[in-house]
Formats: C-alpha cells, sequence, structure tokens
C-alpha cells in the first residue's frame, strides 16, 4: 500500500507500516460484515487516508471525505452488481502508494513516466488547495499468481515535484473480455480519490 523512497531509514518505515496495521486492523471484519458498495467506498478512503497519516512525510492528504464517498458508492455499486459473466470471477484490484522520487532514482513499483508506452494520459492541474500537480495516467496488464489469472489496471499518477501519489484501480479475472468491460466502471470509481488527493510539500 505504500512505498516510502528518499531519505528515509528503516524505522521511519517501520513505524509507518505498524501505523497503517493499526488503523485499518478492522476493516477485513467490516467488510466481511457488510460488502456493499457504501461500505467498501469507505474501506478505500480509510485506506487512502491510512497510507497518508502514516507517510514519513507531511505532505499528502484527502480532502473532504464524505463527498469522496458519496461519489464513490454508485460507481462502486455498478461495478460489484455488474452481471456480465460470472461476477464471481472478478475483483477488484486497488493499491494506493505515497512516496518521494528524486530525478534520477528508480522506484520499486511502476511509474508513469513523461512520453512513455503505457501513458495514456498526461496533463497539468490543481488539486483541491491550488496546489499544481502532473496528472498521468498509465495502462499495465500483467499475470496474477493463480494459474491462467489475468490483471488489468491503470495507474492513476499525481505528483507534485519529487512527490508522488498513485491509485492503482484494476480487475483480476479469467479473461480479457470479462476484464476490459470493467475497467472503465474502476476508471469513474478512481476518479473522487485523484479530484481530492492533496499533495502541498511546502507543509513539510
Amino acid at each position: 500500500l505504500v512505498q516510502q523512497q528518499g531519505e528515509v531509514v528503516a524505522e521511519q518505515v517501520m513505524r509507518s507500516v505498524d501505523g497503517m496495521v493499526d488503523d485499518l486492523e478492522d476493516v477485513p471484519g467490516e467488510l466481511e460484515l457488510d460488502p456493499g458498495a457504501e461500505n467498501t467506498a469507505r474501506a478505500l478512503v480509510r485506506v487512502s487516508e491510512a497510507v497518508f497519516a502514516n507517510s514519513p512525510f507531511d505532505v499528502f492528504s484527502l480532502s473532504d471525505r464524505d463527498r469522496v464517498i458519496a461519489r464513490l458508492t454508485p460507481e462502486l455499486d455498478a461495478l460489484l452488481t455488474y452481471a456480465e459473466g460470472n461476477p464471481s470471477d472478478y475483483s477488484l484490484d486497488f493499491a494506493v502508494h505515497a512516496f518521494r522520487l528524486s530525478d534520477g532514482e528508480n522506484s520499486d513499483y511502476a511509474f508513469c513516466d513523461r512520453d512513455g508506452e503505457t501513458t495514456v494520459v498526461d496533463e497539468m492541474g490543481t488539486d483541491p488547495e491550488g496546489n499544481v500537480l502532473t496528472y498521468r495516467v498509465c495502462w499495465f496488464g500483467r499475470m496474477g499468481e493463480e494459474e491462467g489469472e489475468l490483471i488489468g489496471s491503470y495507474l492513476h499518477q499525481l505528483s507534485n515535484g519529487d512527490y508522488h501519489v498513485q491509485y492503482r484501480s484494476g480487475i483480476v479475472g479469467p479473461d480479457e473480455a470479462g476484464i476490459g468491460a470493467r475497467l472503465p466502471m474502476t476508471e469513474r470509481m478512481i476518479e473522487p480519490l485523484v479530484r481530492h488527493t492533496v499533495i502541498a510539500p511546502s507543509a513539510e
């Protein structure tokens, strides 16, 4: 869920991981009791907030969580109730990374580069606090851990200088057709998180 690079020592990383574990320990149980769209939306927001809150870099935040949840819920409902194929064969591929990566450093994760072969969006914008961000989206597919399992995902990357947030939204499933039909839903689902993410290096 979190990638910490730059001048960060191992102890800081462990504190970040421990903090996220504490913040999210009840999420799996809550989702098991109520796997509906609104509860899932709350879980995705909590995961994002936990990644930002436990980062050693005090520059990441999510604004207006209630509005994000309200916008996420119908998009998740459309995805969760989509009936084409066998719905139980498909699952959501979601992750959040918040990190610092200076020019010339290599990322341990996929990274959306300017003019990269898989980059499908590359534009400038502002976050809710007026900070200028670079927004890139890149596509990548990979094989899952289970035999015959495919994963198709979009990586939504927001950058302010050396600071980056990545939301991965995708589908895990047995065939390209079923994944392709559901991917546009994950793009609409991730949009509220993207639009409400704040990266403010001046706060460090």
